[in-house]
């Protein structure tokens, strides 16, 4: 939401500008942009500006789309990669939910070395999909995203009636009810421990176990520069955004064909570059230069300005994971307490493995600790977490996850035998 904000006042000064595209797309730096036509450092990606669907058929793999109606109304779109074209055999469904603003094409930029693939390879029947007001999933049974009453939606509606609905669609599609393993990215992490905690029984009766990466619950030790913004500039940025009458990205869809558009370009891509540092962490031993077009192909889509503020109130709460704040009044009326509740995340019975990137911005190794030694408080189940050498969007966007998947694989084999 803040970056949909922040930009939206240069859009129209380069909307006017026609870059002619070179056949090379993406460059090993981002100086090389500068000349792209016979750079020897720069070639062409088919996965800049394309789609889910024609990345997964390009690389050989069958794919499906199917609508999922949520029990408030909304529609949404969830892909299903079944197998490769040569396997027919029953598979272990697997959910991989993206994080705030995102894709599922996440889960394919790097084509066979992508998670999403790289799972189908080793025998899972993976399931893609797409929240309320992202760009696949606008649709509502009789609201569009012109009217402000679509937006009026926090976490809570993410994961109690867009997560229920498509986890229930999976294990009937499947007849695999209690077998699904759930991974979550960023905020797909933060919703499924809302899930889990506020739906208990329904979690315990359809998953195996949750695997988060980068998760976010806890959000109190952030990157300094981060967390200074988000205290002293958020809250302006919020009041704005309600004074202009925005209630979710979706609403300004110039701003995500601004970033579309000239993400690739010089100098913009030195923006785009520095954005994702920010935002994501700077690891030092990832160079995404040729990642940034891909990204930015995908990268934001729609979200609600109120699950951007829920977020800010946690930060402005150091830390404090708890339900939406209306103020002192409305929350006395919905919650009878002048402050909303926390999130009771010991509610939660499932196993939980926890991935921490060591240079991550927002889920910060020291947030994380909080999580995991809530989660291991239980006494009914366990958190196992895990510290790697990434950042924030390197589980999307990073080249080095050897390590990654060999863990990752370890943890679901782990889940597979529970």
């Amino acid at each position: 939401m803040l970056v949909a904000l922040w930009l939206h006042s240069f859009v129209h000064l380069f909307a006017s500008v026609d870059l002619s595209e070179a056949r090379n797309n993406v460059c090993s730096t981002v100086s090389d942009y500068a000349l792209t036509w016979g750079n020897p450092r720069c070639w062409y990606n088919p996965n800049v500006r394309s789609n889910l669907r024609d990345i997964v058929l390009r690389n050989g793999y069958p794919i499906e789309k199917h609508n999922v109606l949520t029990e408030d109304g909304y529609i949404l779109v969830l892909y299903r990669i079944p197998s490769s074209n040569k396997d027919n055999t029953k598979r272990q469904p697997v959910i991989i939910q993206h994080g705030i603003q995102g894709s599922a094409a996440f889960w394919v930029l790097h084509d066979r070395k992508s998670i999403g693939l790289f799972l189908v390879d080793h025998g899972y029947d993976v399931w893609l999909p797409t929240i309320r007001g992202s760009a696949e999933s606008t649709g509502h049974v009789n609201m569009t995203t012109k009217d402000p009453a679509y937006w009026d939606f926090g976490l809570d509606e993410l994961a109690l009636y867009d997560m229920v609905a498509y986890i229930e669609y999976v294990a009937k599609v499947t007849n695999q009810k209690g077998n699904i393993i759930y991974i979550g990215h960023s905020m797909g992490t933060t919703i499924s421990y809302i899930y889990a905690s506020e739906r208990r029984r329904h979690a315990n009766e359809h998953l195996r176990g949750m695997i988060s990466l980068a998760p976010v619950a806890f959000i109190n030790k952030i990157d300094p520069l981060v967390k200074r913004f988000a205290v002293e500039y958020g809250p302006v940025v919020a009041k704005l955004a309600d004074n202009l009458g925005l209630k979710g990205t979706g609403q300004i869809p110039d701003v995500e064909m601004f970033l579309r558009k000239y993400c690739g370009t010089y100098p913009v891509v030195v923006l785009c570059d520095a954005l994702i540092k920010l935002t994501s962490g700077d690891n030092p031993n990832e160079n995404i230069a040729d990642m940034v077009p891909v990204f930015f192909s995908y990268y934001p889509t729609g979200v609600s300005l109120k699950v951007a503020k829920m977020y800010m109130q946690t930060v402005l709460q150091h830390g404090r994971f708890g339900k939406y704040n209306y103020g002192i009044e409305r929350n006395r009326r919905l919650y009878g307490s002048d402050m909303p509740p926390e999130y009771n995340l010991t509610n939660i019975d499932l196993p939980v493995f926890l991935f921490v990137g060591r240079y991550d911005a927002v889920a910060t190794p020291a947030d994380v600790d909080v999580l995991y030694t809530v989660l291991n408080s239980r006494g009914r189940s366990y958190a196992v977490k895990y510290v790697l050498d990434m950042a924030h969007n390197d589980f999307v966007i990073g080249k080095h996850l050897d390590e990654f998947y060999t863990k990752l694989l370890e943890f679901m084999g782990k889940l597979r035998s529970t």
